[in-house]
């Protein structure tokens, strides 16, 4: 079954350029990466192009939306960066993608890890409906 691919995403180019692209506007958002992984470009670049992946990008450039960890049937997590960190007034498309995706894929969960200083992102998550499952420890 074909899916249509909703308005205003489409798939993140996969070349040398608009990788290193990402990875310069990526690595200088705290909180993102851990301690092993903050200056590691092979890993991110072994990260975009793992099958268990799918990597979109806005067609107007204003961020991406990707899964990682995806194990078909299953779930996968989700990770949204919107460049210009505008959260209210994108609910609306931020869950159709991620629904069209869930589809796509497919998936039956969709799991975000978010840390407890990321108030702004626990909201949005909220109004898009997702409900916080447990904490996560000494990870």
């Amino acid at each position: 079954m074909m899916y249509e691919m909703p308005k205003g995403i489409r798939f993140l180019e996969l070349n040398f350029n608009k990788i290193t692209e990402l990875w310069d506007n990526m690595k200088g958002i705290s909180g993102l990466y851990d301690d092993f992984s903050r200056d590691n470009f092979k890993l991110f670049q072994a990260k975009i192009v793992d099958p268990a992946s799918v990597w979109l990008e806005c067609t107007e450039g204003f961020g991406i939306l990707y899964l990682t960890n995806i194990i078909k049937g299953l779930s996968g997590t989700g990770h949204i960066l919107y460049w210009d960190k505008k959260l209210r007034g994108r609910e609306d498309f931020t869950l159709g993608i991620l629904k069209w995706l869930m589809d796509m894929v497919p998936l039956i969960k969709v799991n975000l890890y978010l840390p407890g200083y990321a108030r702004v992102a626990r909201l949005f998550a909220e109004r898009l409906d997702f409900h916080r499952e447990g904490k996560i420890r000494r990870w």
